[in-house]
């Protein structure tokens, strides 16, 4: 009798085992979502592997995977969940959504929703269910997609076939559907994890799967990660594509008689054309999701550069100024290098001086503002080629009283899209920030960003929603934005061809209209004059009988009228900047020659300029730029035969200083002075004739605390002999916990000494030495306080010996650098 007890009871438990174990494997929802089981387990997460890219269709450098796919580091995924098979399709988002259309390109899948749009489904869906949908975390997705294998893809290394299921029972983990995770982008850390959920917070949510610019394999890799804002697109497809707005017709894109018959176009640039217009929103993302509890985890914190921290909030001393009316001058280089204009094999150099390694080395199209606090803000795109996918924003910071420019960090990357032609404009007090992105067919016209500290913190990425369809353009914002008298705002932009086109927004930014107008230039460059009135002068690619054309508006960009300026005109390579400033005057700065060396015979001096106008741009006063440097491609500056201040870009600080930078130089360049140096007619072109600083008096203490009364910021600063106000003495910034941040020591505006940076943890990140004879030795750190690298640097240029160990303390790499360059 017990032995048949025992025998039941063992029936009982195998068929309850089977049971379970056919629920468990998979199941089919209400929706028809089918879904299999993942068990729990480890992986090596990220590009482990060494491979030919090029071959899959990425870029030559690329050969173990993007910067963002490393440190490879093991995760542990500890509960098992449930997957989708495959991507939700239209049908079953029409159930949530049921005017959803879809984009056919990609049916049966649903694409072109945002993450939050993707999220909410996944709400809904919990709700209808009771059961716990949600988006994969970016480590469940990586581990589902590899399906234990450590390859390229599931398959091997070479790209599977889109209707192949990998070994778990999953379909399309590489094919052109990409796929919104969980996590907000970030760099990974190098420690092992458990169930990692990605950052606190960040700009952009991770995409996996496929890539957004380019629909190649090297995109679809299993490590591969993309980027976008999860407001991509801000408003459903639906809705932002209705039929009832205004019909713009290419025929009245240029609606000008007199641009037609005397403008002279020479370059087309049709490589940076969007190839469909009114095409945003309408992107390859869609999404899959995962039955399961979201992981306990804490997130990583985002990470914020350093170029965003320890910022002086002080409005009043940013005010303070050399004398207006004696001349002032002064020359700085901009970026370092490494990285400027380091490529090939000698891109490995970037990461191991200590930088960024998503830093490259074709650094350009510059944006520049000064900040109300009197810091004053670059960011530059980064590339290797300027139109691929691995194109990113780098930032730096010259602070107020400083002499000395932050070095340069990744501050913004839309991850595998071609993040292109940035903007800073100072708008009341509050920073904005626009950016294209030119390569994504299904992109907008532009982006942006908004900072009300100073860009300490930066807002969420906005989409602009027009009113009208969009004519023919460039997703290439200029170096101009503004308000007229009537609160309108204008961004900017490239059009097609030799034509610059400015979106308009009559409400603050809620909607934009393309007026259907262009300018008689690419690259155009603005200023708001009386009565609203809008001058844009060139900017390249067009002249009037080798001139610069200059388009006038008195309509609020809804037509040009473009004529001759005394001004020689522009080529590719060139971008002419022009502000209004406080006292009034125009001030505009350029090259005297085109890219070919062309200029007309009126025309005698060679190299650069900058110029003021009293007469809102009928005449000009135009002085020589001393100092600045050749092409830096030696075959260009040969045609050049002169030198070129390249995309240039100029803004007035409170105190009344113009900050001019310039590109395509090595090294990019700063300068900086007033409106006396160029009505001054003194001929000398010494660099530090006008602003050699040799004393300070008056100094004073200054500091900052936090709304809850704990210390942030301590500092000292004076006036020099120049009347310059200059940072002279410790200053130190601290996090809101206590823990000291940053501490340096200034003479005169120079660092001196050490310089340390730490956590809010109280660990090192980095720490410079200054020393005496100008060099200074810049040393970066672990977490867990070894050395990661050193390198040694003179007038913003690596010298001598770099190095770069492991976070044990092993050697990985040294290389030796003379001015600048590895040897």
């Amino acid at each position: 009798m017990r032995s048949l007890y025992k025998l039941f009871i063992i029936l009982i438990l195998f068929f309850i085992h089977s049971s379970c174990s056919e629920i468990e494997k998979s199941y089919t929802n209400s929706v028809g979502i089918k879904f299999v089981r993942i068990a729990n387990g480890t992986f090596t997460m990220g590009e482990s592997k060494t491979f030919n890219s090029q071959k899959l269709g990425g870029i030559a450098y690329l050969n173990n995977g993007d910067y963002d796919e490393h440190p490879v580091h093991n995760v542990e995924i500890s509960e098992s969940f449930y997957i989708s098979v495959e991507e939700i399709t239209i049908e079953q988002f029409k159930k949530f959504r049921p005017n959803y259309a879809g984009v056919e390109k990609y049916s049966p899948y649903a694409t072109g929703i945002s993450w939050y749009d993707a999220n909410a489904y996944c709400e809904w869906l919990s709700k209808k269910e009771n059961k716990n949908y949600r988006l994969p975390t970016e480590a469940e997705w990586e581990y589902s997609a590899r399906a234990g294998s450590s390859t390229l893809f599931f398959s091997g290394d070479s790209l599977p076939d889109s209707s192949n299921y990998n070994n778990w029972g999953l379909k399309n983990v590489s094919n052109n559907i990409a796929e919104w995770v969980y996590d907000w982008y970030g760099p990974y850390g190098s420690e092992d994890q458990v169930d990692p959920i990605g950052r606190d917070n960040g700009f952009t949510k991770v995409i996996r799967g496929a890539g957004l610019d380019r629909l190649l394999p090297f995109y679809s890799r299993s490590a591969n990660r993309s980027s976008m804002p999860p407001n991509f697109p801000p408003i459903p497809l639906e809705d932002l594509h209705k039929e009832n707005r205004k019909q713009i017709k290419n025929t009245d894109l240029i609606n000008n008689e007199e641009k037609l018959n005397k403008v002279e176009s020479v370059e087309h640039y049709q490589s940076f054309y969007k190839s469909e217009s009114n095409n945003q929103g309408y992107h390859n993302v869609g999404f899959r999701i995962v039955e399961g509890k979201l992981p306990s985890t804490n997130a990583l914190p985002q990470h914020i550069p350093f170029v965003n921290q320890a910022i002086i909030q002080n409005k009043e001393v940013a005010k303070i100024s050399p004398n207006k009316n004696i001349p002032y001058f002064k020359r700085r280089n901009l970026l370092p290098i490494p990285p400027d204009n380091i490529f090939g094999d000698k891109l490995k150099s970037i990461d191991i001086v200590g930088l960024d390694p998503g830093i490259l080395g074709h650094n350009h199209s510059p944006a520049l503002e000064v900040a109300a606090n009197g810091d004053i803000i670059l960011i530059i795109y980064t590339s290797v080629e300027e139109i691929d996918p691995d194109v990113a924003l780098i930032e730096s910071r010259l602070r107020f009283g400083s002499n000395s420019w932050d070095m340069p960090e990744i501050f913004l990357d839309c991850a595998d899209v071609d993040d292109h032609a940035p903007l800073l404009w100072n708008d009341n007090d509050t920073l904005k920030f626009y950016w294209g992105h030119n390569k994504l067919d299904p992109g907008f016209p532009f982006q942006w960003i908004s900072s009300t500290d100073n860009g300490a913190n930066w807002g969420r990425i906005n989409f602009p929603i027009f009113q009208t369809l969009i004519g023919d353009h460039s997703a290439q914002p200029i170096n101009s934005a503004f308000r007229d008298s009537k609160g309108n705002i204008y961004v900017a932009s490239d059009a097609i061809g030799g034509q610059s086109v400015l979106w308009l927004s009559k409400n603050n930014g809620k909607s934009w209209i393309d007026t259907g107008s262009r300018t008689g230039g690419r690259h155009t460059t603005f200023a708001l004059l009386k009565n609203d009135k809008i001058l844009g002068m060139g900017g390249k690619s067009t002249n009037i009988n080798g001139y610069m054309p200059k388009s006038i508006s008195t309509d609020f960009s809804y037509s040009w009228k473009v004529s001759k300026t005394p001004l020689p005109s522009l080529g590719s390579n060139q971008r002419p900047t022009i502000i209004k400033l406080q006292s009034g005057r125009l001030f505009f700065a350029g090259d005297y020659q085109r890219k070919d060396g062309y200029q007309p015979s009126t025309i005698k001096e060679r190299g650069s300029y900058v110029a003021l106008s009293e007469d809102d741009g009928l005449t000009w006063k135009i002085k020589k730029l001393p100092g600045t440097l050749p092409h830096e491609d030696k075959d260009r500056a040969l045609s050049l035969n002169g030198n070129t201040i390249g995309y240039s870009v100029a803004r007035q600080a409170p105190n009344g200083i113009i900050h001019l930078i310039t590109t395509m130089n090595t090294p990019c360049l700063h300068f900086a002075l007033n409106e006396a140096w160029i009505l001054n007619d003194d001929t000398d072109t010494s660099l530090t004739v006008y602003s050699n600083e040799t004393n300070i008096t008056e100094l004073k203490k200054y500091s900052e605390k936090y709304s809850n009364g704990k210390i942030k910021s301590s500092w000292i600063a004076g006036m020099s002999n120049t009347g310059r106000y200059l940072l002279h003495g410790t200053k130190k910034t601290y996090y809101q916990n206590g823990q000291e941040q940053w501490e340096v020591d200034y003479n005169l505006g120079e660092k001196v000494g050490e310089e340390i940076y730490y956590s809010p943890e109280g660990n090192l990140i980095w720490k410079w030495n200054h020393k005496d004879d100008g060099t200074s030795i810049w040393t970066n750190y672990y977490s867990n306080g070894n050395k990661k690298t050193e390198s040694i640097w003179r007038n913003k240029r690596a010298i001598g010996t770099a190095t770069k160990w492991d976070e044990n303390g092993d050697l990985l790499n040294q290389l030796e650098f003379k001015n600048g360059f590895m040897e």
